[in-house]
């Protein structure tokens, strides 16, 4: 029997060798022991590769599937009785019975090797059941390389098995690979007396990519492990270029003794990127600075010559002015890498930034050079705020206020003083540097006083003239920055002060289109399929409608015109909607018909802000239209969210200035009205609008407080807080409504008996409010000697 055994070993051994000679080393070289194994008669012995014993071959009858591969960990089950001759390269697997992770990954590479994807399936679903952990799988990488499980996670024989297992091999090769305890053992090796350790853990640093940048910055920052510093700088230089860029941000620190080391490795890499950042330390710097020498010979290095003082200031002026330009351009090139020096960790963090705002950062740290080379230059002085408020501002979040504390860009402008402040505002606005100009207007609101907005001539300061600039978010930061001024006379421009909080105030809480074409069915057809898209859409037939509508509504993102328009025509819509400071910045996308398309590009191509289309017909065609205009300017998109917050901030204004008219009286509050009945249809406003209405108390705002509270279908808090406005407004002003309103509200009250009772109540409170300041009224004018009356449908 055992040497019936043995001749089929080898029997089976040389069958699959002839055929797999040229396929499979692996099976080859594990075919070839098993026969030799076999021959020897050791069939029972053990697995060359150190798993478990080999058992017989299982027998199937013929015609019958594969046996099952058994559990992970457990034994082959014993073959059924029979002789059919069964694969025997997928028998010789079997009978190999691999337990471990290594082995089972080896018998499935072979049985997709061998063309078994069912037999490959079972070893994966074992080695998935099994849950090995992080170390292990990184092992399996190392072992068989990325490039096997990346084709296992594409080959559709084995799925989801195969990219379950692949995906788990690969996360868990990055995280050891990135290991900091094992990444801090591979910088220490750096220095090992064997050359070829050394020439490994070079290696596996490099695996591990810009991870192992901090484990080496953490001992080049250590006196105490100097002797490894020169291995260390080497390394860096040996890992290439691609480590430049967090090396950069390491010029940051104020660790001199790393610094000057890091300098000395990007002049060994001949970093040109470094040279813009090496200027300042090597013209100005002290002579005997280790810094200082260090820059200096890198940039020789790099350039062959050093700069004069001259010739650096030139230089850095010039790339300030061009990275700020770069980032106030449209930017279309999605998120960058970008690195930055961590100083409360001592390390390099690595950021997701857009490339405009990676420019904007880079300006600010050259401006700070430029400015240390000519701290009495005024124009370095004001480029070197702008940067670093439009760096800020870009960084910290346009909608959040400017972040303090020593060496913040609100302490370097603080420190300035008004005059300087209010001369970055200008420059700001001049160059478009939207996050700068909203960071000078807060840092006026804190350090100003309401002599600010006093002006010898006729113009408006720079902050109210901020109120007209076609950017909201600047308009908002102003208006703010003003009511913290806190101006208690009258000022040239002080009405566009409430006129810009009236507008702020009035949102719809909705992202918003308008639509102009002279055929009413085609623009609201355009309207539902904007509404289909998420926006709403008010449509309008004429230009002179447009204008009006445009200037009214604070939410409109964009506008869609035909060139078919008239009263006035479409170009002069265009023309008028740009020198409208809240309408100057929309996107507006020209909907042609074929002929008229060409003549409606040459318009496009004169407005950066306008667009040229064929007339859309269906939803998917009107979303790519808002996509495309949306991408022209997408720093002035504002969310819904922050478009509430700046509404309730604009009412709470408006509240103060009306509140205290001895004070604030010289505002002419009353024709915002309008803006503040809008809104009253939002929920989280109703409230501020109704208490701003009650103050104002003028009829319009009486009928809308009556309105609002007459409508059961609101809450009741809501309801009950007009009520309160319109008795405030009734006490302050007198009843203003009209004898139809007044009697319409008798009808409301009689009407309720079948609704709840806080309606009910609360409709009763509204007419208590009308008789108690009619019967006061009646009661004066009979003191006087005329005759009362009672209140039209009175139920006295």
């Amino acid at each position: 029997m055992r040497s019936e055994q043995s001749s089929y070993w080898f029997r089976a051994s040389v069958r699959f060798r002839a055929h797999t000679r040229f396929r499979n080393g692996f099976l080859l070289l594990v075919l070839s022991v098993w026969g030799l194994t076999a021959c020897g008669g050791e069939l029972h012995g053990q697995d060359p590769f150190g798993g478990g014993p080999m058992d017989p071959f299982e027998a199937r009858q013929p015609g019958s599937a594969p046996a099952a591969a058994p559990p992970f960990g457990q034994p082959p089950a014993a073959g059924a009785a029979g002789g059919e001759d069964v694969d025997p390269v997928v028998q010789a697997i079997r009978d190999w019975n691999p337990q471990t992770a290594e082995q089972l990954t080896r018998a499935m590479q072979a049985m997709l090797d061998h063309g078994r994807p069912d037999e490959a399936l079972q070893y994966l679903k074992r080695i998935l059941a099994a849950n090995p952990g992080v170390p292990e799988l990184a092992k399996l990488n190392q072992e068989f390389g990325s490039a096997m499980f990346m084709r296992l996670r594409r080959d559709g024989r084995v799925q989801p098995e195969g990219q379950q297992l692949a995906d788990r091999v690969l996360s868990a090769a990055q995280q050891w690979s990135q290991d900091p305890t094992r990444l801090a053992g591979l910088v220490r090796q750096l220095s090992d007396a064997s050359a070829e350790r050394r020439v490994a853990a070079l290696t596996d640093l490099r695996s591990a990519g810009l991870a192992a940048v901090n484990p080496i910055l953490a001992v080049l920052r250590d006196p105490a492990r100097g002797s490894e510093h020169a291995n260390l700088r080497q390394a860096l230089v040996e890992l290439g270029g691609a480590f430049a860029a967090p090396l950069l941000a390491v010029l940051e620190s104020d660790d001199a003794a790393l610094k000057s080391q890091i300098i000395e490795v990007l002049g060994r890499l001949e970093s040109r990127a470094a040279i813009p950042l090496l200027i300042q330390p090597a013209v100005d710097g002290d002579e005997d600075s280790a810094v200082t020498e260090a820059a200096q010979q890198a940039l020789r290095r790099i350039v062959g010559a050093m700069p004069t003082r001259l010739e650096a200031r030139h230089f850095l002026e010039h790339e300030v002015r061009r990275l700020l330009e770069l980032s106030a351009a449209p930017d279309r090139t999605g998120s960058v890498e970008f690195w930055q020096w961590d100083a409360a960790g001592n390390q390099v963090v690595r950021l997701r930034v857009s490339a405009a705002e990676a420019a904007v950062v880079l300006a600010a740290r050259l401006a700070d050079d430029l400015f240390q080379l000519d701290s009495e230059n005024a124009d370095y002085r004001r480029l070197n705020l702008l940067a670093n408020l439009e760096a800020a501002k870009r960084l910290g979040g346009l909608d959040q206020a400017l972040a303090e504390g020593p060496g913040t860009a609100h302490a370097k402008a603080a420190a300035a003083g008004v005059a300087a402040v209010e001369d970055v505002l200008h420059e700001a606005i001049r160059q478009r540097s939207i996050g700068a100009a909203i960071g000078a207007a807060e840092v006026l609101g804190e350090i100003a006083g309401p002599e600010l907005l006093s002006t010898s001539s006729a113009s408006p300061s720079l902050l109210l003239d901020a109120l007209r600039h076609p950017n909201r978010r600047l308009r908002y930061a102003a208006a703010m920055a003003i009511m913290k001024l806190n101006p208690q006379q009258r000022y040239a421009g002080s009405s566009f002060l409430v006129e810009t909080l009236g507008n702020l105030a009035s949102t719809t809480g909705q992202p918003r289109a308008l639509v102009i074409h002279p055929r009413e069915e085609f623009g609201q057809s355009l309207a539902g399929l904007l509404r289909e898209v998420g926006y709403e859409a008010d449509a309008v037939q004429t230009g002179h409608q447009a204008l009006l509508a445009a200037d009214r509504q604070p939410d409109y993102e964009l506008v869609l015109i035909s060139p078919e328009i008239d009263g006035p025509a479409y170009k002069e819509v265009v023309q008028l909607l740009r020198r409208n400071p809240r309408t100057a910045s929309l996107p507006v996308g020209i909907l042609a018909r074929p002929e008229q398309l060409e003549a409606a590009r040459q318009l496009a191509d004169q407005d950066p802000l306008l667009r040229a289309f064929p007339r859309p017909h269906d939803a998917a065609t009107i979303a790519f239209v808002i996509g495309d205009l949306l991408a022209v300017s997408p720093a002035d998109r504002i969310p819904q969210e922050t478009r509430q917050q700046q509404a309730a901030a604009a009412l709470d204004a408006l509240l103060t200035l009306a509140r205290d008219p001895q004070r604030y009286g010289f505002y002419d509050l009353q024709r915002q009205q309008p803006q503040v009945e809008m809104a009253l249809h939002q929920p989280a406003l109703r409230e501020r609008a109704a208490e701003l209405l009650g103050l104002l108390g003028s009829p319009a705002a009486q009928r809308a407080l009556v309105e609002l509270a007459s409508q059961h279908a609101l809450p009741a808090e809501a309801r009950q807080a007009a009520v309160q406005a319109f008795q405030h407004a009734v006490a302050e002003r007198r009843l203003l409504l009209t004898t139809g309103e007044i009697l319409r509200q008798y009808e409301r009250y009689n009407q309720s008996a079948t609704l709840d009772q806080a309606t009910q109540q609360i409709l009763g409170a509204i007419l208590d409010v009308i008789e108690s300041r009619w019967r006061a009224e009646q009661q004066a004018l009979a003191t006087q000697g005329q005759d009362a009356e009672k209140p039209p449908g009175s139920l006295d």
